[in-house]
């Protein structure tokens, strides 16, 4: 199963300050992307692919391994609601995709293809409307190929919105096409190119683009990165990479401590190594496994060392 993915853009730019007094000038421009079901460990999976902008990002920013919204609703509208809003979806008032931003009453304007959308079951207000009050001349643009997107991470300030209305683009002439692909088990290069024409537009010109093909891959990750321990017992996690895998419960993992297979263990995706008495500077090798059961040729392993040194 594909995992849709929607890229939000959103620019805030704020007029400078005219205070004299002030340190440091404000920055004039605010660029926040969020990308709708894009797990963070991609970055680091794909991150020698990356030379632009979210290369610049996670290169040149400030990273953080850990961050959280403290709510668990896992939908697009809660979601988006809060990034700019500082608040529980319970005080935004969009607590789901149903009760997002659909609107009969807020038709569309310069297409009639599809459904009305306003930010009008949203409650309260968002950073948009805090730049606003502190600078009138403040601007805001929010883009999404969603509108629940687009409308809700600024909630109900006046500012310029748009999203893509239909996803028939051959059809409606406006918005998406969406296809799925899918790619030979042995496709004789890493690279797919994918070419798309439109019949009916500019005499049939189309596009193409090439597109990376990346081999599933187990990874072993483990606190030291010199792969030393000075504790008798520790943890190691594993991760699976693989495309069309929704879940981690999608994917078998098989674990060898020196060898030898774990009895049991609770959850498939970590594992905890205990040495015996006496086991200073022994190395324990540790193996790890990670298949696709739905798909007979997606499978990775892989095997490091830990040193015991207390």
């Amino acid at each position: 199963m594909l995992k849709s993915i929607g890229l939000l853009a959103f620019l805030l730019l704020a007029a400078p300050s005219l205070s004299a007094q002030a340190p440091a000038k404000p920055p004039t421009l605010v660029v926040m992307l969020t990308i709708d079901g894009f797990p963070e460990r991609n970055l680091e999976k794909f991150a020698p692919q990356l030379t632009g902008g979210l290369a610049r990002l996670t290169k040149g920013g400030a990273w953080f391994t850990n961050a959280h919204h403290d709510h668990g609703i896992t939908e697009t509208a809660p979601g988006h609601a809060t990034l700019l809003a500082g608040r529980f979806p319970r005080s935004t008032g969009i607590t789901a995709n149903r009760v997002g931003v659909f609107d009969p009453n807020s038709p569309l304007i310069g297409f009639s293809g599809g459904p009305g959308a306003s930010p009008t079951r949203f409650q309260g207000t968002t950073l948009v409307d805090w730049l606003h009050t502190k600078d009138p001349k403040s601007r805001a643009l929010s883009v999404s190929s969603k509108d629940r997107a687009a409308i809700l991470p600024i909630g109900k300030s006046k500012q310029q919105v748009y999203w893509y209305a239909d996803e028939h683009l051959i059809a409606g002439g406006v918005g998406l096409a969406r296809t799925t692909l899918t790619v030979p088990q042995s496709p004789g290069s890493n690279i797919l190119q994918v070419r798309v024409s439109l019949p009916n537009y500019n005499d049939g010109t189309g596009a193409s683009v090439n597109i990376p093909i990346v081999t599933p891959e187990a990874v072993i990750r483990f606190a030291s990165p010199d792969k030393v321990t000075r504790a008798r017992s520790f943890e190691v996690r594993g991760l699976g990479y693989f495309f069309n895998v929704t879940d981690v419960s999608e994917l078998d993992f098989s674990w060898q401590v020196a060898g030898v297979k774990p009895a049991a263990y609770n959850d498939p995706t970590s594992i905890t190594v205990s040495l015996p008495e006496g086991s200073s500077g022994r190395s324990v090798p540790i193996s790890l496994s990670v298949a696709n059961p739905s798909e007979l040729f997606e499978s990775d392993s892989k095997d490091i060392s830990i040193d015991f040194a207390p």
